[in-house]
């Protein structure tokens, strides 16, 4: 990422290479921003810009907030008594990110989309007339924006206790 001093750019930074700024006058308001213009869709920044005094021959560490989205599709199928394979289409699921529930929907042949999820296991629940069924995901750490978990069996929410 760009980080700007007073709007004009100083260097470059990223997770594992932080930038060291020396040109900030002391005992006055220096402002730094990146510019989220440049940042890869997949990011998002809770803060542009902020200002930051320091003292003569100090120095501060100006953290920037990133959050880092990704996306997973696939197809889920379930499963009869007798472990024949039954279509899943059409229908509603939902699924916890946090604290905050959401809910998408299934597709043709299962199909489902879930975005903006964070890297972490997930369980996500099909609702259906006739009993609901439970898939687990799991968002790994990389660099695709989409990621397919190709097809996942929903199991019957009883069997899954």
């Amino acid at each position: 990422m760009l980080v700007q001093h007073q709007n004009s750019q100083i260097g470059s930074a990223s997770e594992n290479h932080p930038l060291l700024v020396s040109e900030l006058s002391s005992y006055s308001q220096n402002y730094l921003s990146i510019n989220p213009q440049k940042l890869p869709l997949n990011y998002a920044l809770n803060q542009a810009s902020k200002y930051v005094a320091v003292g003569q021959r100090s120095g501060s560490v100006i953290d920037f907030k990133f959050t880092r989205f990704m996306a997973v599709e696939g197809n889920l199928y379930g499963q009869a008594a007798d472990g024949k394979r039954l279509e899943l289409e059409a229908l509603p699921l939902e699924f916890q990110v946090g604290t905050e529930k959401r809910e998408s929907f299934l597709g043709r042949k299962g199909y489902f989309y879930l975005e903006n999820l964070l890297v972490g296991e997930y369980t996500v629940r099909v609702l259906r007339f006739g009993g609901d069924c439970l898939t687990h995901l799991t968002v790994l750490d990389g660099e695709k924006i989409v990621t397919n978990l190709g097809e996942l069996a929903c199991i019957p929410a009883a069997e899954n206790k």
